[in-house]
């Protein structure tokens, strides 16, 4: 079966895409995860018609219920109000321009607007009547180019003058089109390119005339069809045309020809690398150089400029997938637009705005996918085993095996017909012995040996009349020691020693030695030849000479005991510490005092449930909680100071909680993390960081709880040269609302502030985004708030307001 990237992501290719293209890759592409803002989002309607992002760097939405204002958080919307003369002309926002001063343009099914942001409302302009506002471009010439279904207008901004060419353009169609224009752009050449409905056109500014560019169906080279959607000119000066029929390429565009010559790019059903099937509504060049296409029913479309060739180029595809909760939401691409941080913001119909950044996952995330085999069988996963070929993945539905080099999962699961099958289907241990023996411990299926050649399994089970048989059949850990011992943690009779010459189990449990509870849950067995136990009531360490066990617990009021009993995973790093995690923090064991420093949420972690740890290659722990992952920085060098980084779902998690001991570093360093939503794989060398200082604004202002206008105040740049805000003694109770205009995973912003006159320090309050104040004496202050974005780069300049409280 051919693998291509419209198929599902081999781990190959992910593994190429994180280790020798960890910028940008198909791998990365295909692996991309849609971000979704509709309706419950405060969105006013799924029809996506136009984005882009203002001087302050606000996100604007126009949608067929409303303009939409977007800080990362929340919506501002305005709608048409037949009451008040100063709201937006119309509901339905076609069409937006940002100046070149930087004032909004507003196109609407009823006219064009002009934003006033300093008292928050719209001018609506006279000049243009009150029609269906298509497109809205700007010349060198400070001139306005409004496209309209049935006018063309220049509107001149220096001398308020506006010139109407339905004249001029009605000798090229012989009856009056449903609709006229269609598109209007401006070309780096100052040229403007007009699309319409019966073709496109060229305006010639000395004869003020136009070219017209029409589809003849006996030539190849015209336009393919008459009507334009959509025109963009890349970085290399290629024009692109979106048409109804597909995305043609002017190829001499430059030379303004009176007859243009037209390469075509169209669906051919039997390519899978061809554009997708669609109208082009929609084009946008990031800033990579990717040209991204937008089409009616065909998803959203992705080619590579940097390599582009005539003809021969692979178009990346992406579609909606129902049983993907993060692919495209719609198949209908409206709008596109890529902001300063590197977003792409994706306007849909029906279906409201995506997001993706190509550098915002910070984590490859795998799952089981319905209707496939190529891919886990179940997303609950509890285990994994790397070998040289293969990976073997132990979820709660089976074993799956993924073949790296023929990108296939095998799955095994138990089939009660069939006695030589798994002997359960939740796998929660592996190993892979000296032998070559692969062992898998199953719950309620014993201990089973895998056979390579005829993909069986022996099994050993517990036998109630038999001493030495499996004391279990449910088995949570199991470990070869360096003297060639089989160590098995069960939950319900201890410790199992399995001598594989004989095929007897030696138990040690309750009832027969010194270890403090049957249920174990995690062995290790350290460089220096201890063994160590992980269980509900203690750690243990065991002598396997002396056949003797060492308990650690938790005692009330001894800050240097274990911080609990319930000890849920263990391990050494690379300097011959060993960590212990329990539900109530990660203990790092002090050899010599046999005591224990505790780190907990107070110290950086995100949550006290340690359920997995892991060490890159640099000396840092990698540790699974119930809240995220975290990073924690140098820890094998026992740093004075911990330093904590913490990852959660928005950063691409499987989810924010993990699978206690599924956890896994690859032969090359990669690491696997595995949760109740299938796993994370990543380099942890190249994790991804948002570099983007963002913007500071305050967005509300409110005097006893009533917001209260203040204008552009709190949209500067921290000089505190703003004009001051005045206010009166009995207005001295007010808060203060704001926002770090950094869109990738938002909720993740941090917080600092500080009233100049009043506060003597700077308040650091996390995520918080309001500040009150109350009672303040007569005086001058200067409120500065600084933000950071979701990796705590922050912007240290901020936002400053200048407040006089009068007598």
């Amino acid at each position: 079966m051919k693998n291509t990237f419209l198929g599902r992501l081999s781990l190959t290719a992910l593994l190429i895409g994180l280790l020798i293209y960890p910028q940008q890759s198909n791998a990365q592409f295909k692996n991309l995860r849609f971000k979704h803002i509709n309706i419950d989002d405060g969105l006013t309607h799924s029809w996506v018609h136009s984005i882009l992002q203002d001087k302050y760097g606000f996100m604007w939405f126009g949608t067929d219920g409303g303009l939409n204002r977007f800080d990362g958080y929340s919506i501002v919307e305005y709608k048409h109000n037949f009451r008040d003369k100063y709201s937006i002309s119309n509901s339905t926002v076609t069409s937006m321009l940002k100046d070149i001063k930087g004032e909004l343009w507003i196109g609407t099914r009823q006219g064009l607007n002009l934003y006033d942001r300093k008292n928050d409302r719209f001018i609506r302009c006279s000049k243009i009547p009150r029609e269906f506002v298509e497109s809205i471009a700007e010349d060198r010439d400070k001139n306005l180019w409004i496209g309209t279904t049935l006018n063309l207008y220049r509107y001149n901004l220096d001398n308020d003058s506006i010139y109407a060419y339905y004249p001029a353009l009605s000798k090229f169609f012989k009856i009056q089109p449903d609709i006229l224009v269609q598109t209007v752009f401006v070309d780096s050449k100052n040229n403007i390119w007009i699309g319409t409905y019966f073709g496109l056109l060229l305006y010639d500014k000395e004869k003020d005339s136009f070219i017209h560019y029409n589809h003849d169906a006996k030539d190849q080279k015209s336009i393919a069809d008459k009507r334009i959607y959509s025109i963009l000119e890349d970085k290399a000066g290629r024009l692109w045309i979106g048409t109804q029929a597909g995305l043609d390429l002017f190829t001499n565009a430059s030379e303004r020809p009176q007859k243009g010559v037209f390469e075509h790019y169209q669906n051919n059903s039997k390519d899978e690398s061809s554009i997708s099937k669609g109208t082009i509504l929609s084009l946008l060049e990031d800033d990579k150089h990717n040209l991204w296409i937008g089409t009616e029913n065909g998803g959203l479309d992705m080619i590579d400029l940097n390599n582009f060739q005539n003809r021969v180029n692979t178009f990346i595809h992406f579609k909606n997938d129902p049983s993907r909760e993060t692919s495209l939401s719609s198949n209908s691409i409206y709008a596109l637009c890529q902001d300063e941080q590197g977003n792409i913001w994706i306007g849909t119909n029906g279906n409201g705005i995506n997001r993706i950044n190509l550098q915002e996952d910070k984590f490859i995330h795998l799952k089981s996918e319905l209707g496939t085999k190529r891919s886990l069988n179940n997303s609950q996963v509890n285990t994994f085993l790397e070998e040289e070929d293969f990976l073997w993945i132990g979820t709660e539905g089976g074993l799956n095996r993924y073949n790296k080099r023929e990108d296939t999962f095998t799955h095994f699961v138990n089939n009660p017909l069939n006695k030589k099958s798994i002997g359960s289907n939740a796998v929660w241990a592996l190993c892979k012995d000296k032998q070559g023996n692969l062992w898998v411990g199953t719950w309620a299926g014993g201990l089973n040996k895998f056979n390579y050649k005829t993909e069986t399994f022996e099994h050993y089970y517990n036998d109630p009349k038999n001493e030495n048989s499996l004391g279990s059949n449910n088995i949570f850990s199991i470990i070869e020691d360096r003297k060639g011992n089989l160590l098995i943690g069960t939950m319900g009779d201890g410790l199992n020693v399995f001598d594989r010459k004989t095929k007897k189990f030696t138990r040690y449990n309750t009832s027969n030695s010194g270890i403090s509870t049957n249920y174990v849950s995690a062995i290790i067995e350290a460089k220096n030849g201890d063994i160590w136990l992980a269980d509900e009531t203690a750690v243990e360490r065991f002598d396997m000479a002396t056949k003797k066990f060492e308990h650690f617990t938790h005692i009330d009021n001894d800050s240097t005991s274990l911080s609990s009993n319930y000890v849920i995973s263990i391990f050494e790093d690379s300097k011959e510490n060993i960590w212990v995690g329990t539900n109530a923090g990660l203990n790092l064991f002090n050899k010599s005092t046999k005591g224990f420093t505790c780190y907990q949420t107070e110290n950086g972690l995100p949550n006290n449930s340690i359920n997995s740890i892991l060490e890159d290659n640099s000396g840092n722990l990698w540790i699974g909680t119930d809240k995220g992952l975290s990073k924690f920085n140098n820890a094998a060098y026992l740093p004075g100071k911990p330093e904590f980084k913490n990852y959660t779902r928005e950063d691409g998690l499987q989810g924010n909680g993990f699978r206690r001991r599924s956890c896994c570093k690859s032969s090359i360093g990669l690491i696997y993390f595995g949760g109740s939503n299938g796993f994370n794989l990543f380099d942890p060398d190249n994790v991804p960081k948002n570099s983007y200082i963002p913007p500071v604004v305050i967005t509300n202002f409110q005097i006893f709880n009533k917001p209260v206008n203040i204008g552009e105040r709190g949209l500067g740049k921290g000089t505190g040269a703003e004009e001051d805000l005045i206010l009166s003694r009995t207005q001295s109770v007010f808060s203060f609302e704001y926002a770090a205009l950094n869109y990738v995973a938002s909720l993740k912003n941090q917080y600092a502030y500080k009233l100049e006159g009043f506060d003597k320090d700077w308040y650091y309050v996390g995520t918080k985004r309001t500040v009150n104040y109350t009672n303040l004496n007569p005086g001058r202050y200067v409120f500065r708030v600084k933000g950071s974005n979701n990796d705590g780069v922050w912007n240290e300049k901020g936002v400053a307001l200048p407040i006089v409280i009068t007598p």
